[in-house]
């Protein structure tokens, strides 16, 4: 019933100018919007081309499109224009070459791209797809056996469900545990882990993010691993950061400003791992989660997670999760 009324909402303020008034209401919350996988036809839960290229030309229709190293400066300056509106990519995926980049030059649209450096230099491929990979291809009523988790035996008659349930528990874990239980799963369903990261989920290279940044794209850091930063000791944390950067600066003859937390949740940031970012040589640092201010903590510069939903993007970009968050709070 709530979801109907939901929807009853949305369509009468969508029909009625109610999106001209709340885009107004907020026109001094910028909007940092975060992608990660595109795909032609909108597969396993990604965003289609022709969905990205919608969402692009509605966020340059009603606001200034800007990268986030503009944001920052102009944020430092107390600049920052109405209607500002930022587009970030994670990960360093292939697809961001093949789909996204493509239509970001046709629309005129600048992007920051937040690179995984050891994924990007081959060196790893990154481990939720590694179980997601094993997960798909175990026969239906395989029992993976997750020692720590509530439930010891997970079923696995729907793949992507298991993930869901074992990819949880491994942000709970620390890094070492987790590597450990994601090759127990292989060893358990007897496949083998290949090397390199298939078709799928294959990375950039550098010469090709070189050749994107030749051409305006901005690029930051996105650890050199993907860990979740809070389950390492110091000395890891400092290598994550140090490394990542020095790869990034030796492969594309530029010194990175931003940071990009792996996960990004707020429990995945503390005041320890935003002073390290900071000695690391980073200006800014982005999380993965959305609040009231996104420019309020330059250390954990939060965003919008994008959605395959048009009702719900429409909703985050003309400022109706905002003022319905906002209003929650007065209630």
């Amino acid at each position: 019933m709530n979801k109907r009324i939901n929807k009853i909402i949305y369509l009468l303020t969508r029909n009625i100018g109610g999106f001209s008034v709340s885009r107004y209401l907020t026109r001094k919350h910028p909007r940092i919007f975060m992608y990660h996988r595109i795909s032609r036809d909108g597969d396993h839960g990604k965003l289609s081309a022709e969905q990205f290229r919608s969402q692009v030309r509605l966020i340059k229709k009603s606001f200034s499109l800007l990268s986030m190293d503009q944001l920052i400066h102009l944020s430092d300056r107390g600049e920052v224009p109405n209607y500002s509106a930022v587009i970030t990519f994670d990960d360093g995926y292939h697809d961001f070459l093949d789909y996204a980049f493509p239509i970001l030059k046709e629309e005129n649209a600048p992007a920051t791209l937040f690179v995984t450096t050891g994924f990007i230099n081959n060196d790893i491929w990154l481990w939720p797809d590694q179980l997601k990979y094993v997960l798909q291809k175990v026969p239906k009523g395989f029992r993976i056996d997750v020692p720590g988790m509530s439930d010891k035996y997970i079923l696995c008659d729907d793949g992507l469900q298991a993930w869901d349930r074992i990819a949880d528990y491994c942000l709970s874990i620390s890094n070492d545990e987790k590597l450990r239980l994601i090759d127990s799963v292989f060893s358990q369903a007897g496949i083998k882990k290949p090397e390199k990261p298939p078709a799928e989920y294959r990375p950039l290279s550098w010469g090709e993010i070189s050749g994107m940044v030749s051409e305006g794209l901005e690029v930051g850091s996105h650890s050199h691993s993907h860990p979740i930063l809070t389950k390492l000791s110091r000395a890891q944390l400092r290598a994550e950061l140090i490394l990542s950067k020095s790869l990034i600066e030796k492969n594309l003859n530029l010194s990175p400003k931003s940071f990009c937390y792996p996960n990004g949740r707020s429990i995945d940031i503390n005041s320890e791992i935003k002073s390290e970012v900071a000695i690391a040589g980073y200006e800014f640092a982005l999380a993965a989660y959305t609040s009231k201010d996104p420019l309020s903590d330059r250390w954990e510069v939060t965003r919008y997670a994008a959605s395959t939903d048009s009702e719900q993007f429409e909703k985050n970009l003309y400022g109706m999760t905002y003022l319905s968050s906002a209003l929650k709070f007065y209630i």
